[in-house]
């Protein structure tokens, strides 16, 4: 019998992506473990696929409750169809939400028939005090940071004050098949990598981003000793060559990642390391030379826009000069620096858009080893101030969780787009023209892949080099293409 069933719900995204160790049901279950708790996790996008429901049912029914944890998209439907599952087997075992969404909109959120409590920010003390309290019998009326039914009305108590980073155990990497992680990860010339998770927070206040609905803008980490200590375990127990640094904003304390770097070094490890840095910190020569002692070779960098005034707008407090700057210092370093940028925002113009190409274009001058992973397309996912911006400007919101399950970045949901075949082609021509990796992933797949990639390669090659957006008929090709996918 376990005290919780902690589940990951499939994102929808799993036939697309490497899988990822679900680090934040890791950290909450060894918090449990540690305080005497038992719990069981079931990572579903790496289980094979057959009867979910009998699975779910055969844990639930020796389970005291079940975790379920959530982003906002096609991952809440999957989590309200195994907690359908949990309900219908027993309509008394609570089922526990947590994560961003449910943080976002607790209220919302418990308001489904299949979920009773609601974990806002940090779930590990939360957690456990809900586990401990649903153990003795006890209600939620005392536990901070809990949303939760109670004879028919929703209850939010306080919020919980943020947790001592250095007191978290060591994440509970025992209870997963670390095989079904542990492999090349995109971006990085590795062969067995896994993430660590040493920090949470950014003071930074971009405005589409969740940190500042989430983390109030602060940083907390743990402190260098702590960090290797668990980037060691790892490394050792796992026999890893790589290691993602998955951070909010990992180089934000450079006392921090300078000393995290005379550990590495000083234990002669031989890394290859991927973690995050904003354009600007770019210009700190110390900060990279750390960076690169440490084995960091992979830098994954937001810039989300060429246009000066697209990135006031979102407040990153960069420029496009800093984006430049920070190509160059990529080759004088030797790193291999991949960005992301935004399209389809709130008041874009074509000279808007046109600035951003054009900075794409500068760096790939600049440094070509540096790569464009995507341009993505906006997404107005809640709560920040680009989101009430969107709403503002006709943007209508989901108003249950099972909308917000169905609101995907490849359905556009912006009001302000006059021509959504412009912004869907400059998408589809940024992977297809500029990222390698995924242009791969697609020819690997057979001839009949290999023949529409390097086709979608040549046509979208041409539309980027010319600015040529019209008539996107291969708009069918890539239709045609998701679809072959499902069946093979």
């Amino acid at each position: 019998m376990y005290d919780i069933l902690l589940i990951n719900p499939r994102t929808g995204t799993e036939r697309y992506s490497i899988p990822q160790a679900p680090l934040n049901l890791l950290c909450l279950a060894a918090v449990l473990e540690k305080e005497g708790y038992s719990s069981k996790l079931l990572d579903m996008p790496v289980l094979k696929s057959g009867d979910e429901k009998a699975l779910i049912t055969n844990y639930a029914k020796n389970s005291m409750c079940v975790g379920v944890s959530s982003m906002t998209g096609t991952q809440i439907l999957n989590g309200l169809k195994v907690s359908s599952y949990v309900k219908e087997y027993d309509s008394h075992i609570p089922v526990i939400w947590g994560g961003v969404h449910p943080t976002l909109f607790p209220e919302q959120t418990v308001e489904n028939k299949y979920i009773d409590v609601v974990v806002r920010g940090e779930g590990e003390y939360t957690l456990l005090e809900i586990v401990k309290a649903i153990k003795n019998g006890k209600g939620f009326e005392e536990i901070k940071g809990a949303t939760y039914k109670k004879e028919g009305k929703i209850k939010s108590n306080p919020d919980r004050e943020f947790c001592n980073m250095d007191e978290l155990p060591l994440p509970a990497w025992h209870m997963i098949n670390v095989e079904d992680y542990a492999k090349p990860y995109n971006y990085l010339d590795a062969k067995r990598v896994l993430p660590v998770h040493a920090s949470r927070g950014c003071p930074h206040s971009c405005a589409f981003c969740y940190n500042i609905q989430v983390n109030k803008r602060r940083f907390r980490a743990k402190n260098a000793e702590k960090t290797f200590e668990e980037l060691k375990y790892i490394v050792d127990k796992y026999h890893l060559d790589g290691i993602v640094f998955r951070e909010d904003n990992f180089c934000t304390d450079k006392k921090r990642i300078k000393k995290i770097s005379e550990l590495i070094q000083a234990e002669k490890m031989d890394l290859h390391i991927i973690c995050s840095l904003r354009a600007d910190r770019f210009k700190d020569e110390e900060l990279l030379s750390s960076l690169l002692k440490m084995g960091v070779r992979t830098i994954g960098m937001g810039a989300e826009s060429g246009s000066p005034r697209m990135l006031g707008l979102i407040d990153k407090n960069i420029s496009p000069n800093d984006i430049i700057l920070s190509a160059e210092q990529s080759k004088k370093y030797g790193f291999y620096t991949v960005y992301s940028f935004i399209i389809g925002l709130p008041g874009e113009t074509t000279a808007d858009l046109r600035q951003t190409l054009d900075v794409i274009d500068n760096i790939k001058k600049t440094n070509p080893n540096c790569d464009v992973t995507n341009i993505n397309i906006y997404t107005p996912y809640p709560e920040n101030k680009l989101y009430n911006l969107a709403k503002s400007q006709g943007f209508n919101p989901p108003t249950t969780l099972e909308g917000w399950g169905n609101f995907v970045w490849d359905n556009l949901n912006l009001p302000w787009v006059k021509d959504e075949n412009l912004i869907k082609t400059i998408n589809q021509a940024s992977i297809f023209a500029l990222n390698e990796q995924a242009l791969d992933k697609v020819r690997k797949r057979n001839f009949i892949f290999n023949l529409a990639g390097y086709t979608l390669h040549k046509i979208e090659k041409f539309r980027w080099d010319h600015r040529f957006w019209t008539a996107p008929y291969e708009l069918r090709l890539v239709r045609f293409i998701r679809k072959l996918d499902e069946v093979v």
